[in-house]
């Protein structure tokens, strides 16, 4: 919160006005303004204190460290045409390099995987030796990104802005649905295999768990039209 406050401080030198006086709460669109919303939704939305890579909880954040494993967000498809994102001219960055020529290296994107066993699952100690897992992807905020790409009813994707931990830019997670499996509850203690990064807090676990119960168990039927 310390952050945060100084951030406003910057901004604001009567700290009590400012919230007295809705007017002042405004703030002007730009990078500060993004700066600021992401610090205030990871204080509501995400807890980075007190993680325990040995204890598998309901909400953790992981970032997948092993390209080969399954639940790697490395592909998905748009509009028919398979998007791989390694390799894909949007999910590139342009740069300048030593001959003055503009290249393109590939984004700065972590892959991570969210714990979404229903929490009823560990009160009424029915859960085995196994987790439900989500995969995603991390990287920086670009809301263009979003809306060409991850509008669609298999993501999650209003996790943004977000500010993490150690990272300068804010960033945005996207949970793909069809990147939905069981793993071993000791992979996910295995920090060669996941890092914990995060815990979403309840509300954010809620969101997602129903987003994703909606999306498994959408209704429809199959109709052939000439």
């Amino acid at each position: 919160m310390d952050a945060l406050q100084v951030e406003i401080s910057n901004s604001h030198q009567d700290i009590l006005g400012l919230f007295l006086n809705p007017d002042n709460l405004k703030i002007e669109a730009g990078e500060d303004s993004i700066n600021i919303f992401s610090k205030l939704n990871s204080l509501l939305l995400l807890d980075f204190q007190n993680l325990l890579q040995a204890v598998v909880l309901p909400g953790n954040i992981y970032e997948v460290v092993e390209n080969r494993n399954p639940i790697y967000f490395n592909h998905f498809y748009s509009k028919e045409n398979e998007i791989k994102i390694s390799e894909h001219k949007d999910f590139m960055d342009k740069r300048i390099d030593n001959a003055g020529k503009e290249v393109e290296n590939p984004k700065s994107i972590k892959r991570i995987a969210i714990e979404i066993t229903p929490p009823c699952d560990f009160a009424g100690k029915k859960k085995q030796l196994q987790s439900r897992i989500i995969g995603g992807i991390m990287l920086d905020f670009d809301e263009k990104l979003i809306d060409k790409y991850f509008k669609g009813d298999g993501f999650y994707s209003f996790l943004h802005p977000i500010h993490i931990e150690n990272i300068e830019k804010p960033q945005m997670i996207i949970f793909n649905f069809y990147k939905f499996q069981t793993v071993n509850e000791d992979d996910l203690k295995n920090s060669l295999e996941y890092k914990i990064i995060a815990k979403a807090k309840d509300k954010l676990f809620a969101d997602v768990l129903q987003k994703l119960s909606s999306h498994t168990a959408r209704l429809g039927i199959a109709i052939l039209y000439p």
